[in-house]
C-alpha cells in the first residue's frame, strides 16, 4: 500500500470516528440492554471493520453501513448468550452526551417519561424509533436493519401512534399544552 493510501484510509477513518462514534455509541448502548462496556467494544468492532474495508464496500453509506456492522455483532453476541449485567451507573455516565445541569433538570422528568414510554414498545419497535430519531431515513433504516423498507415505515409509524396513546406521555402534553390533566 503506498503511504498516500494509508493517510488516506486514516484520514477516513478519522473523520467517521468524529461524525458517528457518539451516535453508534448510543445504538449500540440500546442494543446491549445499556451496557456500556459491551456497547464500546461493539463500536470498536464497527470501526476495526472499517479499516479492514475499502471505501468502496460501503457504496457511499458509511453511516448506515457502520450501524448495519454494530448490529449484526450485538445480534451476533446475542446469540452466543453473551449476558452481562446492565450497566447500573446513573445517566452522566452514557457515552457522548454532555450534559447541562440547567437544561438536565428541565427534561429529566420529560426524558424519563418517554424512556419508560419507550420501553413498553416490542424491541424491533424501539430500535427502529432509536434510528429514526437519529435522522436515518426509511430506507437506511432498512439497509440497517435488513427489514423492508415498507415494514421500517409501518414499525415506526405504529410504534410513533403507541407513543401518542401512552397514558404517561397523554399527560406530559396537556401539562406542556397548559390544559388539565386528566
Amino acid at each position: 500500500m503506498a503511504p498516500d493510501d494509508s493517510n488516506s484510509r486514516r484520514d477516513r477513518v478519522l473523520a467517521a470516528l468524529d461524525a458517528y462514534e457518539s451516535r453508534l455509541l448510543r445504538y449500540a448502548q440500546r442494543l446491549s440492554d445499556g451496557d456500556v462496556n459491551l456497547a464500546r467494544d461493539i463500536v470498536q468492532h464497527a470501526f476495526l471493520q472499517l479499516c479492514r474495508q475499502p471505501p468502496h464496500e460501503q457504496n457511499g453509506r458509511l453511516g448506515s453501513w457502520l450501524y448495519a456492522v454494530c448490529r449484526n455483532r450485538a445480534i451476533d453476541l446475542k446469540r452466543r448468550n453473551f449476558h452481562l449485567e446492565p450497566f447500573a451507573g446513573d445517566e452522566r455516565d452514557a457515552p457522548g452526551r454532555e450534559v447541562d445541569p440547567a437544561d438536565e433538570l428541565e427534561t429529566r422528568d420529560a426524558g424519563e417519561l418517554v424512556r419508560r414510554a419507550m420501553e413498553t414498545l416490542p424491541e424491533r419497535q424501539q430500535e427502529v424509533v432509536a434510528l429514526w430519531s437519529e435522522g436515518f431515513a426509511y430506507r437506511e433504516i432498512s439497509e440497517i436493519t435488513g427489514a423492508t423498507e415498507n415494514y421500517v415505515r409501518v414499525m415506526v409509524h405504529r410504534a410513533l401512534q403507541a407513543l401518542r396513546e401512552h397514558p404517561l406521555l397523554q399527560r406530559l402534553i396537556a401539562e406542556e399544552a397548559g390544559t388539565p390533566v386528566k
